[in-house]
């Protein structure tokens, strides 16, 4: 912390001057989990919690991408931070922790943080519990089922099911589940 301090009191760097893939301190606190750094940027240096770097993710989808739970919360409850806020490819904080697993961050987003979880990759069309499926997060997939009422019959713009989702992540019990579901509709 106390290098943080320097660099922004003492070398005066600009808290909001990104690298050049885009990313500003904030993005890299929050990247790598470092709560009382991203609440001193915060409150102390005003660290702009929408800027988005050059793919467009803002400091709270590089928490949801990295599982920063404490992180999360605090952008989400403490600041501006937009908890739907999609990178350039489309992507919002919820589909990225789906996509990465982060079970704990995908709870809070739904649950706590209202994220909308009907929102889908510009891309492909995939929902949350398709992400969640490709890359074979079964308790993702379990929960988005059981607590949000997922349609498990959606899909992508393409066609793909969430089955076509659960085969390419070879995740056999994942294929098992999402297999018993559709003999159960």
């Amino acid at each position: 912390m106390a290098t943080w301090k320097y660099l922004i009191t003492q070398a005066k760097v600009d808290p909001n001057r990104a690298r050049t893939d885009g990313d500003s301190p904030l993005h890299i606190a929050c990247g790598h989990g470092h709560l009382e750094v991203v609440k001193y940027l915060v409150t102390e240096t005003a660290a702009d919690v929408t800027q988005a770097n050059n793919a467009g993710a803002s400091p709270l989808l590089i928490a949801c991408q990295e599982g920063h739970l404490e992180v999360v919360k605090y952008l989400a409850t403490e600041t501006a931070a937009d908890v739907n806020q999609a990178n350039n490819a489309g992507a919002s904080p919820l589909l990225v922790a789906c996509a990465r697993g982060h079970l704990q961050v995908v709870k809070y987003l739904i649950t706590e943080a209202e994220a909308d979880v009907k929102q889908h990759l510009d891309s492909i069309g995939g929902s949350p519990i398709f992400v969640a499926c490709y890359y074979g997060h079964l308790e993702v997939v379990r929960y988005l089922i059981t607590e949000t009422k997922a349609d498990v019959n959606s899909k992508t713009t393409s066609g793909n099911t969430l089955l076509d989702a659960a085969c390419h992540s070879k995740n056999q019990a994942l294929m098992e589940y999402v297999g018993s579901l559709y003999k159960a509709t």
